[in-house]
């Protein structure tokens, strides 16, 4: 009887652990064969655990002081491992060029999402992404902490997100066990970059410390921005902004491409008539209007030059950035110009601001870039689209 009874509680027990874990999907890191739990949070996916990479340099894992011969990185793996700032975001540039540069001491450029030191599909998560994370959980932190953790009386981990208290680390390793850090791909200034800072009462983004401190990486899913076409494109951060840093390149009633030659439309993407501009963006993103631009120009120090036209003073940063290092002017068209295919000229964009049935464009040149109204037949003219998010 005994024997039975153990046998049907341990059955039990299972079935009870099998049930927990089913709130958990799973994924495996190709790179050293390490399995993470993930979970889905509103419209993101998260690594459910802190990631354990050994990367090149910059990293450590958590030891108890009182036994230093112990082996951290498996009696503490737990914890994940603790990266710099430069590390996170693969400064060096082995997995992906999108965080290339960025360290300690200096500004960078990134282009986002930056995968840093994170699997393959799966990135860094920026601010932006660590807000949508905190409103989607209603801005409760005890719904992000384990429990089980002595300062952390409150915690609920409605989430599934499991945070714990691993602290951090520059010259020793400081409030393990209450609060917890994790890197976003966010600069704030040379010296310091932006990360997420959980305690037992409260959460945000904090800048504190330096970009040389050693905190932890929790990585989020890549998810296609158009999932039409199952095609992924980059995208930057401009201020508040995001914008796509490639031409968006989806068929549909209106568009073409340069030369009607489909290895055009794949480096510069498609031609779309007005109409066809004002509903091509995907899902979650749209077409900018003529503010959205004049924001990402204030955001790089532009100047407004009169009504429409505004110059850079720092031509290398938003041209590069917003348009991912090519202007890309293949392919604009005006219905009725003398050369309706024009070609390493300029790079022309619809916006969806219009006055007295002109629209406005946005063309880049090499100095600067111009907000113009078309005056032309612009319900036919064919000019380039970049989206931007929601």
């Amino acid at each position: 009887m005994k024997a039975t009874t153990l046998s049907i509680l341990l059955t039990l027990i299972g079935f009870a652990i099998t049930l927990a874990d089913s709130k958990f999907d799973y994924m495996t890191d190709s790179r050293d064969g390490r399995t993470y739990k993930t979970v889905t949070i509103g419209s993101q996916t998260w690594m459910a655990e802190n990631l354990n990479f050994e990367y090149v340099r910059s990293s450590l894992c958590y030891w108890d002081p009182n036994d230093p011969t112990e082996d951290e990185c498996k009696t503490f793996g737990r914890y994940g491992r603790y990266y710099t700032w430069d590390a996170a975001m693969d400064s060096v540039g082995i997995y992906s060029k999108n965080g290339k540069g960025c360290g300690d001491n200096k500004r960078c450029s990134p282009t986002y999402p930056v995968r840093g030191i994170c699997p393959e599909g799966w990135h860094l998560p920026d601010t932006a992404e660590w807000k949508t994370l905190y409103k989607a959980i209603g801005q409760k932190p005890f719904a992000m902490q384990a429990k089980g953790y002595e300062n952390w009386k409150y915690a609920t981990n409605a989430s599934n997100f499991s945070a714990l208290p691993g602290g951090d680390f520059v010259e020793g390793f400081n409030d393990f066990g209450e609060e917890a850090y994790f890197w976003s791909s966010t600069e704030h200034n040379q010296y310091l970059a932006y990360y997420w800072d959980l305690d037992a009462n409260k959460a945000s983004l904090n800048v504190a410390g330096g970009k040389n401190v050693a905190r932890t990486v929790r990585c989020i899913k890549n998810v296609d921005t158009d999932s039409r076409k199952g095609k992924t494109y980059k995208t930057v951060k401009i201020g508040n902004q995001i914008w796509m840093a490639e031409n968006l390149n989806i068929k549909t009633s209106g568009s073409d491409c340069f030369e009607n030659l489909q290895k055009n439309c794949e480096q510069y993407g498609r031609r779309y008539t007005r109409n066809a501009a004002m509903h091509v963006c995907p899902n979650g993103w749209h077409l900018p209007s003529k503010a959205d631009f004049v924001n990402a120009a204030k955001y790089y120090e532009g100047k407004l030059d009169g009504d429409n036209e505004f110059m850079w003073w720092n031509t290398g940063d938003f041209i590069p950035n917003l348009l991912n290092d090519v202007v890309m002017p293949k392919g604009f068209y005006f219905v009725n110009g003398s050369d309706p295919n024009v070609e390493d000229s300029q790079a022309v964009f619809w916006t969806t601001s219009d006055d007295n049935h002109q629209a406005y464009y946005m063309f880049p040149f090499k100095k600067g870039a111009v907000l113009a109204m078309m005056s032309r037949d612009y319900a036919k003219s064919k000019f380039s689209v970049r989206c931007i998010q929601d």
